[in-house]
C-alpha cells in the first residue's frame, strides 16, 4: 500500500514538472522554414526564396528579416521590410539574393534571422544557395594587320575579344601559335586575360595586338586560342601570314646645301626615309678647322678615328609618308673666329718681332764686404747684328771705383755730383752677350741704401732704326 501511494506521488510530480516545463521548451519566438529548395545562380544573377515565419508568441508582432551582415547588400527585400504576424499565425516573406560580381564558386550557407522589430527577440535558419562564376570569353577577330610582312620586322596580329559573362577573366590565356608546313610550331606568344572586365570588349579602346617573331621566309599558318585554367581550347580562330625577304633599307640624301661666305659657311644636310620600315641614318661632317668655330641647329657627337674629328648625327627616320620620314641638320663655320685670332696672333708677332730686335741690358750688385760688385749684363736678343752698341751707367758721387775693369770704359766723364761710364761696344752679333763688371765702396758713411740709377744701351739695327733700353734702377745695400 505504501508502494502504490509513492508510485502515485512520482507521477503527479512527473505531471506537474511537465505541465511547468512546456513554456521552457516553447522558448523559440518564431518557427522560420525556407519553403524554396537550394537555387544555382550565376554571379549578378538574383536567386527567389521563400521564408515562412509562424508567429509562437501570445501577440501580434511586427517582424523584419536580418541577414548576415556579409551579404546584407545581396538581400533586394531587406531594408526597411516588415510583416504583422498575429498570435499563432504564419505569414511568407519573399527574398530576393544577388550575389555581387566577382564572388567565387562554391556551395553558401547564409545564416538568415526573423527578428521582432526593435527588439533583439529573433529566430534563425538557414539560405542554402550554389553560386556559379560564370565566365564567357569570346573570339571577335583575329588577323594580321598585313597579309605579308618583311622577316626581320616581326608579324602583328590584331585581335578584339568579348566577355559575355558576369564576371572577370581571372584564368584565362590567349595563346597565339605558328606552324610550318610540317606543323611545328615557329613562332608563338602567351597574353595573360585577368584584366578583362566583365561584359566589355578587350581592349576598351580598340583592338589589341600580338606580334611574332620569324627566322625564314615562308607562308605560316596561325591560331588564336582561348586557354581556360585547366589547360583546354575554349575556343580556335585561325589565319595566315606570308614572311618575305627584308626589303633593301633606301634612304636618300635629298641635299647636302654649301652657302659659302668670308665670315660665315652654312652647310644643311636633308635625309629623307624612302622605305617603308623604321631606319636611323648617320650623317658625318668632317671637322677642317677647330670644333669650337661651329654652330649647329641640332648639338651632334664628335668622333675621332685616326687623329680625324667628325662630327656625327643619328636621324631616327619614320616610315615614308608619316611625319617624320624626313632629317634636317645646319651647322655654320664662323671664320670671322679665325681672321680676329689671325689679327691678334699677327699683333702680338709684331710686337715680339720689335721687342726681340731691341737689345736687352740688366744691372745687378754682389756685396763683398766694404766692396760691391757692379755686373751689367748685355745681350743681342735680336736674329741680326745690332752696330754702335753704347753702354752708359751713371755712378753717384759718394761711391769709388776700387781696382780694375773687366771691360775698360771707353770714356769715364767726371761730373760735379757723378761719374759717367761709357763702353763702346761696338757691334753684337745675333744672341751675343757682354758683361761688364767693376767694384766700389762708399767714400763715407751711408745711412740706408744707394741708389744707383739705370744702365742706359744705345744701338742702331740692320734696318738702321736707332734703339734705345733702359735697365732697372736698383738700390745698394
Amino acid at each position: 500500500m505504501v508502494l502504490k501511494s509513492r508510485s502515485s506521488l512520482v507521477l503527479s510530480l512527473i505531471f506537474i514538472v511537465m505541465l511547468f516545463a512546456q513554456p521552457v521548451f516553447a522558448q523559440e519566438p518564431f518557427s522560420v522554414k525556407v519553403l524554396t529548395e537550394k537555387q544555382s545562380v550565376y554571379v549578378g544573377n538574383s536567386a527567389n526564396y521563400q521564408i515562412e515565419v509562424m508567429n509562437n508568441l501570445n501577440e501580434s508582432v511586427d517582424v523584419q528579416l536580418v541577414p548576415t551582415i556579409s551579404y546584407s547588400n545581396w538581400f533586394a527585400t531587406q531594408e526597411n521590410y516588415t510583416k504583422s504576424i498575429a498570435p499563432n499565425g504564419t505569414d511568407i516573406i519573399d527574398v530576393k539574393i544577388v550575389p555581387d560580381i566577382g564572388t567565387s564558386s562554391g556551395n553558401l550557407a547564409i545564416t538568415v534571422s526573423v527578428c521582432k522589430v526593435r527588439s533583439n527577440v529573433c529566430s534563425d535558419t538557414f539560405i542554402n544557395m550554389q553560386v556559379i562564376d560564370k565566365s564567357q570569353l569570346k573570339i571577335l577577330s583575329f588577323e594580321p594587320e598585313l597579309v605579308e610582312s618583311p622577316m626581320d620586322a616581326g608579324a602583328k596580329f590584331l585581335f578584339r575579344l568579348e566577355n559575355l559573362g558576369e564576371s572577370n577573366i581571372v584564368s584565362y590565356k590567349f595563346l597565339v601559335e605558328a606552324y610550318d608546313i610540317n606543323e611545328n610550331v615557329v613562332s608563338n606568344r602567351t597574353v595573360d586575360l585577368d584584366k578583362i572586365p566583365s561584359n566589355s570588349l578587350y581592349p576598351r579602346d580598340g583592338l589589341a595586338s600580338v606580334l611574332l617573331l620569324f627566322d625564314a621566309i615562308g607562308t605560316y599558318d596561325v591560331s588564336a586560342k582561348i586557354i581556360d585554367s585547366t589547360g583546354g581550347a575554349v575556343q580556335t580562330e585561325t589565319s595566315k601570314i606570308t614572311i618575305t625577304v627584308p626589303p633593301e633599307v633606301k634612304t636618300e640624301t635629298i641635299d647636302k646645301n654649301t652657302v659659302p661666305g668670308i665670315l660665315f659657311e652654312k652647310t644643311t644636310y636633308s635625309v629623307q626615309n624612302k622605305n617603308s620600315k623604321l631606319n636611323s641614318v648617320e650623317i658625318i661632317h668632317p671637322v677642317f678647322l677647330s670644333q669650337y668655330i661651329y654652330s649647329f641647329s641640332i648639338e651632334p657627337d664628335v668622333v675621332e678615328v685616326d687623329g680625324i674629328k667628325s662630327f656625327v648625327w643619328v636621324c631616327d627616320l619614320a616610315i615614308s609618308g608619316a611625319v617624320g620620314d624626313s632629317c634636317e641638320i645646319s651647322l655654320t663655320a664662323n671664320y670671322w673666329g679665325i681672321y680676329l685670332l689671325i689679327i691678334v696672333l699677327l699683333l702680338l708677332a709684331g710686337y715680339i718681332y720689335i721687342m726681340v730686335e731691341k737689345p736687352k741690358v740688366k744691372k745687378a750688385y754682389i756685396n763683398k764686404g766694404e766692396l760691391h760688385s757692379i755686373h751689367i749684363h748685355v745681350k743681342n736678343n735680336s736674329v741680326k747684328p745690332l752696330s754702335d752698341v753704347i753702354v752708359t751707367d751713371i755712378l753717384p758721387a759718394v761711391l769709388k771705383i776700387v781696382g780694375d775693369y773687366t771691360v775698360k770704359p771707353t770714356k769715364i766723364n767726371k761730373k760735379h755730383n757723378c761719374v759717367e761710364l761709357v763702353w763702346n761696344l761696338g757691334t753684337l752679333k745675333s744672341k751675343e752677350e757682354r758683361i761688364l763688371t767693376y767694384d766700389v765702396k762708399p767714400v763715407v758713411e751711408v745711412e740706408g741704401g744707394i741708389d744707383l740709377p739705370a744702365v742706359e744701351i744705345k744701338a742702331v739695327n740692320v734696318r738702321g732704326k736707332h734703339e734705345k733700353v733702359m735697365s732697372k734702377s736698383i738700390v745698394l745695400s
